[in-house]
């Protein structure tokens, strides 16, 4: 386990890293992204070996013939603090894209993408904040409030006449 326990002021900083690199895919973007330590990317043999490391926070990029490749420190999830707190922290992604298709293309697509979930998330509160707004409606309704106990079935009355067998 990778677990840091302080930063050089003594903030505690409370998580931990997997012991094994974390897989992301999005096909639909056209782009997978593993996660993990130095070591665990140089096991599943993602980091070519003549490859310069970056330092802090920055990036490198690199092709073969199908993919383009982007290494880059990364804070790990659920990290908190001040992003400079991670800056020689062992945890990376490795993002590999379909050669020709610029990131660009890629961010627009998850942009797209993100969009239409909060769409859809907004519309199902809509519709129930709707149906919560009609049923208060419905109980502060007296004319309906009557009409109810008129129902046997409404308004907790057994029907006469009916025998159980």
């Amino acid at each position: 386990m990778n677990t840091p326990t302080d930063d050089r002021r003594g903030h505690c900083i409370d998580f931990t890293v997997p012991d094994t690199p974390v897989f992301n895919f999005a096909p639909e973007l056209g782009y997978f992204e593993v996660l993990g330590t130095m070591e665990q990317l140089i096991d599943e043999a993602l980091i070519p070996r003549e490859l310069e490391w970056p330092t802090g926070f920055n990036h490198r990029l690199w092709n073969d013939e199908k993919f383009e490749w982007r290494l880059c420190r990364q804070r790990p999830e659920g990290a908190r603090g001040p992003r400079r707190f991670y800056a020689e922290f062992d945890y990376w992604s490795v993002r590999s894209t379909v050669r020709g298709r610029p990131m660009s293309v890629v961010r627009a697509l998850w942009t797209r993408r993100e969009a239409e979930r909060i769409a859809a998330i907004l519309q199902w509160t809509r519709e129930d904040e709707a149906q919560v707004h009609a049923v208060a409606r419905a109980h502060r309704d007296g004319a309906f409030q009557q009409f109810k106990q008129l129902v046997p079935a409404l308004n907790g009355l057994a029907r006469k006449g009916r025998r159980r067998a």
